[in-house]
């Protein structure tokens, strides 16, 4: 089956942010409505099968780095069950990279660095355990773990400098 992969942020519709809020809920990874219509706000792709029904989402926000000392997009993601094969979560993570790094080229956010990653999957976590990830065009480094023992993992924009 084939699926369409759009970045939508910024620009995702009402109708849009409202059907991301009920996948969530039915698929039982936000089920708090208020929750998810607030996360809903931060829409960056969006994941379609032929039928047009949302099968995966990601999210995205600005966030401070105190311990970098600058800027970064931090993500989430969330696939459908059924549609759990890392080959569509590469594709959410290069379709996100190719949409904020082309606004960060254009000038809008230009103290904001590149993607941050949380990798909240362990079996991510154990099989995709190098340094740094290329595949699929992509160039994430590994840069330690967070509070909850996940991997942290950094994809800088093209031409990002680090703030002196």
């Amino acid at each position: 089956m084939k699926l369409t992969f759009e970045v939508v942020w910024r620009t995702a519709s009402e109708e849009l942010r409202d059907a991301a809020a009920q996948f969530w809920n039915v698929e039982g990874a936000v089920r708090d409505p208020a929750q998810a219509r607030l996360r809903a706000e931060h829409l960056l792709v969006v994941v379609k099968d032929e039928a047009n029904a949302i099968v995966a989402v990601s999210t995205a926000f600005r966030d401070v780095l105190h311990h970098f000392g600058f800027s970064m997009f931090s993500m989430q993601m969330f696939i459908a069950k059924k549609w759990r094969r890392f080959g569509v979560a590469q594709r959410i993570l290069v379709c996100a990279w190719e949409g904020l790094n082309a606004r960060f080229e254009a000038g809008e956010f230009p103290d904001t660095l590149g993607i941050l990653l949380e990798v909240a999957n362990e079996k991510a976590m154990r099989i995709c355990n190098r340094a740094v990830w290329r595949s699929y065009g992509m160039e994430f480094v590994y840069a330690g773990k967070s509070p909850r023992g996940n991997h942290l993992r950094v994809w800088y924009f093209k031409g990002a400098r680090i703030p002196i």
